[in-house]
């Protein structure tokens, strides 16, 4: 009852915002953190692939990456409002070593680095938000981790799927 006088005396979205913010639970918030730091570490690094690449393929697995990456960020930061949660605005500093080694890389060897990159950054980001699919409180975030995660699933398959690419081109020079 009190919950619904409170609603009336407040103001319905920003009632529901305050109560959002109140009862976020900390692993939720952790992960909507990490997963803002993901996003903008596959940000800067499907860039790089763009800037540094001369082969299509890893070209189109970029574009992919950049476009999936960014709508990702977009749904975060959305909901984040919502929940009254800050996101950081940078990768985590592991994120930004990587893309500095990247960065100073070219032809092949950029090429299998951040098709490397692309499979273990997937296979940690899957982890992270199956677990938060399934173990998350927060029914929103959950259904950000469950819309999001077929995205990452697709790009693991892909990152596969052009390291073999790239082990048989070079097999083949």
């Amino acid at each position: 009852m009190r919950g619904a006088a409170l609603l009336a005396l407040v103001g319905g979205g920003a009632a529901i915002a305050w109560l959002a913010r109140r009862s976020l639970a900390q692993r939720d918030a952790t992960f909507m953190t990490r997963t803002a730091q993901v996003n903008l570490a596959e940000i800067t690094l499907a860039h790089l692939a763009l800037e540094h690449s001369r082969q299509e393929p890893v070209l189109q697995y970029a574009r992919l990456l950049l476009r999936h990456h960014q709508d990702a960020q977009r749904s975060l930061k959305n909901l984040s409002r919502m929940l009254g949660v800050s996101l950081p605005r940078r990768p985590d500093s592991a994120q930004q070593e990587q893309s500095t080694r990247l960065r100073q890389l070219g032809g092949q060897t950029f090429d299998r680095a951040f098709v490397e990159a692309m499979i273990s950054g997937h296979v940690r980001a899957i982890a992270m938000f199956e677990h938060e699919a399934h173990e998350g409180q927060d029914p929103l975030v959950r259904a950000y981790a469950r819309r999001v995660l077929p995205h990452l699933e697709e790009h693991l398959t892909l990152a596969r799927r052009l390291e073999r690419h790239l082990r048989h081109a070079a097999a083949a020079i």
